[in-house]
C-alpha cells in the first residue's frame, strides 16, 4: 500500500547488506519502517496476525502526516549549535518537535539528516526498545528518487541504529530517553547557517572571512593578498608601510584593518558584497523537505497539515479567510449569505467567496504537479 502513495523502499548505509540478489545494497534494511517490508520488526496480533511496524518519519512527512509546526530545521534561525527536545514520532507530547531536520549540503536542499524517536509500542510493539533513529535523506542515483538511510553501527555485529554522529560538519549527540515525559535531549553543531547558497563560496580574504561571493570575485581576492607587498609605496607616507602606491586604496573587506591595497572598484565590490552578505548564507532557509514545492509556490497552510502549494498571494488570502472564519459562520457549520464551505482538506468549515472556493478546487487539483518531492 505504501507503494501506491508514492512511497519508495527505505534504505540503511550499511555496504555490506544486501536482501537478495536483485535488491540495491542497503535496501530493505530499515527493520524499523514498513517500507523494508522484506525485513523488519514484526508484532502478532490477535485480529490480523504479524503486523508489520509503522511508517519511519521521511516517510510519514512524504505523506503529508506529520504537522508543518512540529518540524524543527536546525540552522534556519541562525544558530549553529543548539540543545532540542524531542518528542516521540507516535503519542508526541505536547509542544515539541517530531522531527529534526539537519540540512548540511549547499549544492542539495534534499539532501540532510533527519532525527526521530519511536517507543516500543501499539504498531512498533515488534520493537526490542524505544529508540532514536538518525536517517540520511539522499538521491539515489540508481532508481534517480530520494531515499531515507538509516544510519547503523558498522563495528558490531548487531548493527544497532546510531544515536549520535560526527561527519559532514554535522555533530549529534543524544541524551537518555524519558519515558515518563516521552522525550529526548539532542545536542546539534552544524555550520550550516553560515554555508553559502549555490553559486557562492567563502571569500577568504582572511580564513575567518566567510562573506559569500562568487567564485571570481574569490578568486580576485585571493589575487590582490599575493599582489599586496608590490602595491604599498615602499617609501611609506601618511599610513606609513601600508600607504598605498598612487592608484590603489585599501580594501577593507572583512574589516578597516584590512590594509591590502586594491584598485578603488574592488573596494566598492567588496562593500557591495558585505552589504549582500545575509542574501546569501544559510541554505537552510531554503530546506522543506519532501514535498517542497517549485519555484514560485508555496505551502498554503490553510492549518497545519496543509502542505497543498500555491501562490503567494493565495497563501496571504486563505490566512486572512481563517481569520475572519467564525463571522461568516452560522451555527451547524453552515455559511452566511453569499459564502460557502471552503473545503480544503477534510472537515473545513471556514466560509469563503465563491472566487477563493473555485481556486481552491484548482489548487488541490493541481497538488501533485507543484511538489518537487524529494
Amino acid at each position: 500500500m505504501g507503494h501506491a502513495y508514492g512511497l519508495a523502499h527505505s534504505f540503511s548505509d550499511d555496504l555490506n547488506y544486501r536482501n537478495i540478489d536483485w535488491a540495491q545494497i542497503g535496501e530493505y534494511d530499515d527493520e524499523w519502517d514498513v517500507m523494508s517490508a522484506a525485513h523488519v520488526k514484526t508484532t502478532n496480533t490477535i485480529k490480523y496476525g504479524s503486523a508489520p511496524p509503522g511508517l519511519n518519519g521521511y516517510g510519514l512527512e512524504r505523506l503529508g502526516w506529520i504537522p508543518l509546526n512540529r518540524i524543527y530545521t536546525f540552522g534556519k534561525k541562525g544558530e549553529t549549535s543548539a540543545t532540542l527536545i524531542l518528542t516521540t514520532l507516535m503519542n508526541p507530547a505536547s509542544n515539541y518537535p517530531l522531527l529534526i531536520r539537519i540540512p548540511f549540503d549547499p549544492s542539495d536542499y534534499q539532501h540532510y539528516y533527519l532525527i526521530e524517536m519511536r517507543f516500543k509500542e501499539n504498531w512498533d510493539a515488534g520493537f526490542d526498545q524505544n529508540f532514536v533513529f538518525i536517517h540520511e535523506i539522499k538521491y539515489n542515483p540508481a532508481d534517480k528518487n530520494y531515499h531515507s538511510y538509516l544510519l547503523r553501527t558498522h563495528d558490531t555485529s548487531t548493527r544497532q541504529p546510531v544515536t549520535s554522529m560526527n561527519m559532514n560538519n554535522v555533530k549529534i549527540t543524544t541524551g537518555k530517553i524519558n519515558v515518563q515525559t516521552r522525550t529526548i535531549s539532542v545536542y546539534i553543531e552544524s555550520n550550516i547557517a553560515d554555508r553559502c547558497l549555490q553559486g557562492y563560496v567563502w571569500r577568504e580574504a582572511i580564513p575567518s572571512d566567510h562573506v559569500c561571493v562568487t567564485p571570481t570575485i574569490r578568486s580576485q581576492t585571493w589575487a590582490d593578498n599575493a599582489a599586496a607587498d608590490s602595491r604599498r609605496n615602499p617609501s611609506g607616507g601618511p599610513f606609513g608601510v601600508d600607504t598605498c602606491k598612487q592608484g590603489y586604496v585599501w580594501r577593507e573587506a572583512y574589516s578597516s584593518n584590512d590594509h591590502v591595497c586594491v584598485l578603488p572598484e574592488t573596494r566598492t565590490q567588496a562593500q557591495n558584497d558585505n552589504n549582500q552578505a545575509t542574501n546569501r548564507r544559510n541554505p537552510s532557509q531554503f530546506v522543506y523537505g519532501p514535498l517542497t514545492c517549485r519555484n514560485g509556490f508555496v505551502w498554503r497552510e490553510a492549518d497545519n497539515y496543509d502542505y497543498v502549494c500555491v501562490t503567494p498571494t493565495t497563501r496571504k488570502q486563505t490566512a486572512a479567510d481563517n481569520a475572519v472564519g467564525p463571522l461568516r459562520r452560522r451555527p451547524g457549520h453552515t455559511c452566511m449569505y453569499g459564502y460557502y464551505v471552503r473545503n480544503a482538506y477534510p472537515n473545513d468549515y471556514v466560509c469563503v467567496s465563491m472566487s477563493v472556493l473555485i481556486q481552491v478546487l484548482a489548487d488541490n487539483f493541481a497538488a501533485i504537479s507543484r511538489w518537487v518531492f524529494g
